[in-house]
This record gives structure tokens, C-alpha cells and sequence, in this order.
């Protein structure tokens, strides 16, 4: 065993601990925050079903994986197809599936998971790093590309996560800077497109720059949150005390609930947040840094970025130090599909702490010495046949003799 090991178990362990702790926080601040029974119970479910993925994928080997990546893709992009055809609408936005029982289904979170996934099989496969934007494109940029189209029609703050998780396992792969330079310059020229293509998303844009204007909807939402973080002070106005939770923000329990963190716990409550999803990045790079395998390193890497970028584009939205995309809080937010999602995505990379850091599984090594059996089998007539030849060759001699 090497001597790295108990480090590499150290950040598996640790990175359950604050998984764990992350998801039992968001089911106490999705309470906090709506006060809905029906959805506390819809989360918990959720909850238990992310957490069972989980343990299900932590304990499988995950260079199994790699051979259903394109599937995984495809389906991922049917779902999307299906949620422009069929989808539910809520606020204006069409991005589920209607499921039954109540529950529904978000293909984007699948996505972005898939994604992840296709893009570090693709990416280990191949013998040097992409050199250029057309290497980049092929075929990692061309997937995001599609399935970015695919969800920008109803959701532009899942597109950009989509967008982060290509880049993720591009950096990681060591992609040329100049090829990610110029795909970074065309997303952000699509994008901002996009944007002043709809009206509620200039409004997000002006709210950003403009942070007193609230005649507009995001203009008001943002200076809500602005006040509950100035209610809630240093150490905040109590576990289920906030008074901007009650009709005053909107949205509060979704992509609006650190406001309510903030109010309730304090700055010390969203320096812990920070802290939490620090440590859950430390853990992630470190598992990506020691995994022995290319698919092993561009996985972890990804969906470590994937999680702690989401987190931190939600949390400096509702800060106003970044412009609000709406993108929830991986493992806090209400949202099933996305509690589901990133546990799920942990558990790989915990996969990846596990079984990359090992030598090569019982069937690769079986692979090896085929070649080694296949001698030994061919080797064994020759070696009968010798003394046979030795006689025949001694008898000759006497003859002549």
C-alpha cells in the first residue's frame, strides 16, 4: 500500500463528512425558508434518493462508466427535447418534466452530469491535450454546444453551468489557453446574445449595474436580499426568525435561500457556507490530483468545479458581486433533480478516490498475463519434444560411427 493512501482516505472521509452535513443543513434552511411541510417532504425524499446514489456509485468502479458516457449524453439531450415539447411551466419558465405523485423531473441537471462524464472519457482517450479550438470543439465543445442550445430557450444560468463544466474538464485536461480563450469569447458573444433577447434577463444584467433600481423584478429581489443580509448582521436574527421570507423575497426556499442564511445565521452562518463548499473542493481536487488515470482526474475535477462553481455563481449573485443567474445552491436549494444530481456526482468522485489510486482491477490484470499463459501453454510441447530430438540426434551420431 503507498504511502499516500491514508491522505487520499482522509479527503474521502472528510469530503462524506461535509456532504453529509451540507445536505442536512439545506433540509433544515428549505424548512426554514418556506415553511412547507409538503416540500420538506418532497426534499427529504429527494435527499434519500441522492444519498442512496451515492453510496451506489462510491462503491462501483467508475471506469465502468466511461463505455455509457455517450449514452448517458443522449438521453440527457432527449430529456431536453422532451422538456421544449412537453415541459411544465412555473414563473414563466418551462424547464420540467411532470413525474408522478407531485414530483418533477429537471433534464438540465442531468445534463450537466453527463457532460461531465462524456467529456472526461472523450478527453483520457486521446494521446496529447487539445492544441486548438477546433481540437477543443471535437468532440467536448460540440456536445456542450448542442446541449447548451438545448437549454438556454428556458434556463440561461443552467446553460452557463453546462458551459462551466465543459471548461472544467478542458483546464483539466490541459487544453491550450488560446483555444479556451477563443471558445470563452464566443460563448460570452452567444450568451450575450441571449440575453438581450429576453427582457427579464436585461433586467438581471441592469439590476447587477444598477443595484438601486427596483422598479424591475430582479431589481427588487436583489435589493431583498440585500436587506436580509443587513437584518441578519453578524450573527443573525435566530433559526427560523426571518421576516423577508414571508412574501417580502421571492423565490426564497429556491435560488434565493442564502439571503435567508444570511438573515437568520449571520455573516457567520454564510462564512460557514463558504467554508463548507471550500473544503468539499479541496477534497475533490485533491481525490482528481492523485487518481492514477487520465478519465479518473478529468472526472473528479470536473464535477468538483461543476458543484463549487455553482455554488459560488449562486452565492455571488445574491451578494451582488456577480450578476444573479439564478442557479441554485448545489445541496441547499429546494430542487430534487439537483440534490439527486450532485450527490450522485459526488459519489463518482468518490469512486475515483477509491478505485483510482489501486492498481489495475482483477479483469485488466487477467488481460495482462494472457499473453504470459499463451507462452507457457506453447512452450510446454517444445520442451517435450527436446529429449526426443536429443536421441534421434545421438543415434545419428553412433551410426556413423
Amino acid at each position: 500500500m503507498s504511502r499516500s493512501r491514508p491522505e487520499a482516505r482522509g479527503a474521502e472521509q472528510l469530503l462524506v463528512i461535509v456532504a453529509m452535513g451540507l445536505v442536512a443543513f439545506g433540509v433544515v434552511m428549505v424548512y426554514s425558508a418556506s415553511a412547507s411541510l409538503t416540500l420538506l417532504e418532497h426534499h427529504a425524499v429527494y435527499a434519500a434518493i441522492g444519498l442512496a446514489a451515492l453510496w451506489l456509485l462510491a462503491r462501483k468502479d467508475y471506469r465502468h462508466i466511461a463505455s455509457l458516457a455517450p449514452s448517458m449524453l443522449m438521453v440527457a439531450a432527449l430529456l431536453l427535447v422532451l422538456v421544449l415539447a412537453t415541459g411544465v411551466e412555473r414563473n414563466g419558465a418551462q424547464r420540467w418534466l411532470s413525474l408522478p405523485g407531485g414530483f418533477t423531473l429537471q433534464p438540465s441537471e442531468l445534463a450537466k452530469v453527463a457532460l461531465c462524464v462524456f467529456g472526461a472519457a472523450a478527453l483520457a482517450g486521446r494521446r496529447q491535450a487539445p492544441r486548438d479550438w477546433r481540437e477543443a470543439m471535437r468532440p467536448v465543445g460540440a456536445a456542450a454546444a448542442v446541449l447548451c442550445g438545448l437549454v438556454v430557450v428556458t434556463d440561461l444560468g443552467s446553460a452557463i453551468a453546462v458551459g462551466l463544466a465543459a471548461a472544467a474538464v478542458l483546464i483539466a485536461s490541459g487544453a491550450a489557453a488560446g483555444a479556451l480563450a477563443r471558445l470563452g469569447l464566443a460563448a460570452a458573444a452567444l450568451a450575450g446574445g441571449m440575453i438581450a433577447a429576453e427582457p427579464y434577463r436585461t433586467q438581471r444584467l441592469t439590476a447587477f449595474l444598477h443595484p438601486s433600481d427596483v422598479t424591475v423584478a430582479a431589481g427588487y429581489q436583489l435589493h431583498e436580499a440585500q436587506l436580509a443580509f443587513g437584518t441578519g448582521g453578524l450573527f443573525g436574527v435566530g433559526l427560523g426568525q426571518s421576516v423577508t421570507k414571508l412574501s417580502y423575497l421571492p423565490e426564497a426556499h429556491t435560488d434565493m435561500i442564502v439571503p435567508i442564511v444570511g438573515e437568520e445565521l449571520g455573516v457567520i452562518g454564510v462564512f460557514g457556507l463558504l467554508i463548507a463548499f471550500g473544503l468539499l473542493a479541496w477534497c475533490g481536487y485533491s481525490v482528481a490530483l492523485r487518481a492514477k488515470d487520465p478519465f479518473g482526474k478529468l472526472l473528479a475535477a470536473g464535477l468538483t468545479t461543476l458543484i463549487v462553481g455553482q455554488a459560488l455563481l449562486n452565492i455571488g449573485g445574491t451578494l451582488g458581486v456577480l450578476p444573479f443567474t439564478g442557479v441554485p445552491v448545489p445541496l441547499i436549494s429546494y430542487g430534487g433533480t439537483s440534490l439527486i444530481a450532485t450527490l450522485a456526482a459526488i459519489g463518482l468522485v468518490l469512486s475515483v478516490g477509491t478505485y483510482g489510486t489501486q492498481p489495475l482491477a482483477a479483469p485488466e490484470r487477467v488481460k495482462a498475463r494472457k499473453p504470459a499463459a499463451r507462452r507457457r501453454a506453447t512452450a510446454r510441447p517444445q520442451a517435450a519434444a527436446r529429449p526426443a530430438q536429443a536421441g534421434a540426434v545421438r543415434a545419428r551420431r553412433r551410426r556413423a560411427m
